[in-house]
């Protein structure tokens, strides 16, 4: 199951790429939909940077190919072949990379959005559009060429500032609503660290917040485990790829206790594993987690037809007890009229005025239609 980035993860990919600034760019391909590679170099030294839209951006060892360029492509080379590479930063705190370049006299910049479907957008040096991959109107902001380019707005706190988190659990926490795995949500910090963090601090992610605050000393553990957490993830840039049968399941920046019984392998860069990670997926090879998904998914399809046969059935019961009930009375005076050995089916359709299909007093039953 390919899954986007968290902000932190996105944050060190950009930072493992400071070794193509200064760099330029040689050529740009658009390998497939939402799939792009940069090709740079600079005086016998080359970079390939994978796009992948929006799960990833990191530099490759192994480049793909695509012999024909798209309409799209060949917009791109037009404005950024020969360009150096200036920069990247992210943007807003959120999961957004800009690439900054530079031509002659002219500064522009490449942004890669890496949420939703994904983005790339081309700016000018006073941020209005001059190229977007998928031009889209939001309701708070235009992606589309002659625009000027604003990111979605964001109230995520800084994490690379400790005060600044504690203060925003804070008032997530004297907020005082819902759970507080889903309002931690709310930091960027991406669920599955969240759900680390709270399993280092031991708390249950479905707990009341309101419960949170009544207890500083949980609410300072929460806290402290959070700080850590994020520490730990800015300083690590190690990866770490999780497998079950020897396929991929998911990957992290930090060891995840929850897949503490599954194989695991360890990376020098977070980028080395997020690509195999999505070189299997991209080439078709099934993870564990993608097959019990799947037999889930047959499984819920198989018990959604019984279900329906039952209420069908159960229909039918229903209809059939609401006649028996309705026509009781009749039914009883056909019972007692059969049991008069010579009594016939006319005899007794008179008596109880209801249909007899057959009566068999060797069986003692008699058959009616209702």
């Amino acid at each position: 199951m390919m899954r986007e980035p968290t902000f932190l993860e996105l944050k060190e990919l950009v930072k493992s790429l400071s070794g193509c600034v200064g760099m330029r760019v040689d050529q740009f391909y658009e390998l497939s939909e939402n799939r792009f590679r940069i090709k740079t170099g600079l005086r016998g030294s080359k970079s390939n940077i994978h796009v992948e839209l929006p799960h990833y951006i990191a530099e490759t060892k192994s480049p793909e190919v695509r012999e024909d360029a798209t309409g799209f492509a060949l917009a791109v080379r037009k404005r950024i072949s020969n360009a150096e590479i200036l920069g990247l930063e992210m943007l807003n705190n959120d999961r957004i990379v800009r690439m900054n370049l530079g031509k002659a006299d002219e500064r522009f910049s490449i942004i890669f959005e890496m949420f939703g479907r994904g983005n790339m957008v081309i700016t000018d040096i006073n941020s209005r559009i001059l190229l977007a991959y998928r031009p889209h109107e939001f309701s708070d902001r235009s992606v589309r060429p002659g625009e000027l380019y604003e990111e979605p707005k964001s109230d995520a706190p800084d994490l690379s500032n400790a005060e600044s988190l504690k203060t925003y659990v804070d008032a997530l926490i004297g907020a005082g609503k819902g759970r507080i795995g889903k309002e931690l949500r709310q930091t960027g910090i991406g669920g599955l660290y969240l759900e680390e963090a709270m399993a280092r601090a031991k708390m249950d992610p479905s707990a009341k917040v309101t419960d949170i605050a009544k207890s500083r000393e949980s609410a300072n553990m929460l806290k402290d485990a959070l700080v850590k957490m994020v520490m730990e993830l800015e300083t690590g840039g190690r990866g770490y790829l999780y497998l079950s049968n020897s396929m991929p399941v998911d990957y992290s920046m930090v060891c995840i206790s929850k897949y503490a019984g599954m194989e695991k392998k360890e990376y020098a860069k977070l980028s080395e594993a997020i690509e195999e990670y999505y070189t299997s997926v991209k080439t078709g090879a099934a993870t564990e987690h993608d097959r019990n998904v799947e037999a889930v998914r047959a499984s819920i399809a198989k018990q959604q037809e019984l279900i329906k046969e039952t209420i069908a059935e159960e229909q039918r019961c229903r209809e059939s007890a609401n006649a028996i009930t309705a026509n009781a009375a009749a039914i009883t005076i056909a019972i007692k009229a059969a049991t008069d050995k010579s009594a016939v089916e006319s005899d007794i359709e008179k008596a109880s005025h209801i249909k007899i299909k057959k009566i068999d007093r060797k069986e003692r039953t008699i058959t009616v239609e209702i």
